[in-house]
């Protein structure tokens, strides 16, 4: 009650007692379009200068890097050490099959300043706990990709061995797309519309897509204490698609793949089936999962999906 109260007045303190008064209606009697509307238009006019500078710029006299983004970035805070079993698969799995003409780079408390550029005011209140680690990561994966050039990678993505086919690393920007969205219940993908999935993304250094995020997320948690809506980044790409020609056209020309993005997370508990396997592995590179909750490694006394891929990471 007391944290919640603590939320309320930060809410208040940032967006005033009518606009918490909507936003509260909307979100907790479930109302997705009109919540999300209110808040498109407030950051639409919190970011206004920002999207009005991108409208203007004029990208094909901007030097975008050229040099082959070879760096691939996985985070997990506290270190591998810490990551959840299902993370460590992920990574150890990654690991083994990444080329060796790539560098794979795991981000932690301990290294992070050593690769991106954080202002002082977001370290200050991650440090003071007004910040969460995850969004937190949402800002880190934008520096790095806009200082660094790359691929971001979430710990809790299965690559299979030609994950970097599917990498078009002569983009200035390429991310997962499907077709569709693949779930309408998830609020992420009502605002992507899966035409970009922010927890794989690739870039060159200098993008702009990158760059647009990091800095719109950097001017917001300067002003605010209250975090709007978990997919802050989904949102500020959004309005980058919606506002400014460049981005648009970027997000447009990325090609749709990998269309069992989400399909072995519904089969994870289930019994090992080779063809599945074989099935989605055909034309699909990256499976989104999540370390949220457990798994078993057993359904009718056979192997499950889950404990084949904790057999191909090698974890015990």
């Amino acid at each position: 009650m007391k944290n919640r109260l603590h939320k309320l007045s930060l809410l208040i303190k940032d967006f005033g007692i009518l606009f918490c008064l909507k936003y509260c209606y909307y979100k907790y009697t479930r109302k997705t379009d009109s919540y999300l509307n209110l808040v498109y238009k407030y950051l639409e006019k919190f970011f206004a200068d920002e999207i009005n500078d991108f409208k203007q710029r004029d990208f094909n006299k901007e030097q975008i890097s050229t040099e082959p983004s070879n760096k691939i970035w996985v985070c997990w805070w506290q270190g591998f050490d810490k990551m959840p079993i299902l993370c460590k698969i992920c990574y150890s799995h990654l690991k083994e099959i990444i080329p060796s003409n790539f560098e794979l780079i795991l981000i932690t408390k301990d290294n992070y300043a050593q690769y991106a550029n954080i202002p002082i005011h977001i370290i200050e209140k991650l440090e003071n706990n007004v910040l969460n680690v995850t969004q937190f990561s949402d800002i880190l994966r934008n520096s790095l990709l806009y200082h660094n050039g790359g691929t971001w990678i979430d710990s809790s993505i299965w690559c299979n061995e030609h994950f970097i086919d599917y990498i078009n690393d002569n983009a200035t920007f390429w991310s997962a797309k499907l077709g569709h969205i693949d779930d309408a219940h998830v609020t992420g993908q009502r605002i992507s519309q899966c035409m970009w999935s922010s927890f794989l993304m690739h870039g060159k250094k200098g993008n702009p897509v990158s760059e647009f995020v990091y800095k719109c997320m950097c001017k917001y948690f300067q002003e605010h204490e209250y975090t709007i809506d978990y997919f802050l980044q989904n949102i500020s790409i959004r309005l980058a698609y919606l506002h400014i020609p460049h981005i648009h056209e970027i997000i447009e020309s990325i090609p749709t793949s990998n269309p069992h993005l989400y399909d072995l997370y519904r089969v994870m508990d289930d019994a090992f089936e080779e063809e599945t396997w074989q099935r989605y592995n055909a034309d699909t590179s990256f499976f989104k999962l999540t370390q949220k909750r457990p798994y078993p490694e057993t359904a009718n006394g056979m192997p499950t999906f889950y404990s084949h891929l904790k057999q191909l990471a090698n974890i015990k």
